[in-house]
């Protein structure tokens, strides 16, 4: 499940550990005096709380961004003659080179996809639970083309194809709002210190 993430024991102890040293450190830098310190040092009870939402984010963030390079791989594949199938195991191969050190979690996705598959299951079964279990609009939107396109006859490489072209683009759009949003965020943060 996508939606939720869930720090483990020793996750959440070293960060309220560095957490409240560094709030201390803040305290004892502005106030001088060690009681401050420990006043603020209590802080680090909620920042695990925020820890995990950032940790979320950044991994569905990083989800996403597979998710295109993904689609790229499925749609030369395809491009290429493949079937379907063929595709998205030749996609999770892809995947494997592009990063061959990392166990990513669109490459276990996949790996769980192509497993379905040889069981018989459809593809389009498989995909849709992928989709339900990250709810992240592109592969939901993707997970609705694909599924229409192969219960209605349509050209599945140009679907795929310009599918994967578009959310290229919207994610691409996305980053360079991003970036300068952060950038602003980032000047603001400077000028207020």
């Amino acid at each position: 499940d996508y939606t939720v993430y869930a720090l483990s024991r020793r996750q959440r102890m070293v960060c309220m550990l560095i957490s409240g040293l560094l709030f201390f450190g803040i305290g004892i830098l502005f106030y001088h005096h060690w009681l401050a310190g420990v006043i603020l040092a209590v802080g680090c009870i909620w920042v695990p709380k925020h820890w995990t939402k950032v940790l979320l984010e950044r991994r569905r963030m990083t989800l996403s961004l597979h998710f295109k390079q993904a689609l790229y791989a499925l749609s030369s594949a395809l491009a290429a003659g493949k079937s379907v199938e063929n595709g998205f195991k030749e996609s999770v191969e892809d995947l494997r080179m592009l990063n061959p050190e990392a166990d990513t979690d669109l490459i276990r996705e996949f790996t769980i996809l192509r497993t379905r598959m040889e069981y018989g299951q459809p593809i389009e079964e498989a995909l849709q639970d992928f989709s339900d279990r990250a709810q992240i609009e592109d592969i939901t939107n993707f997970a609705d083309v694909f599924i229409t396109c192969k219960r209605t006859g349509g050209d599945l490489v140009e679907v795929v194809r310009r599918t994967s072209a578009v959310i290229g683009e919207k994610l691409d759009i996305q980053q360079d709002i991003m970036v300068a949003v952060s950038q602003k965020k980032f000047e603001s943060k400077v000028m207020f210190a």
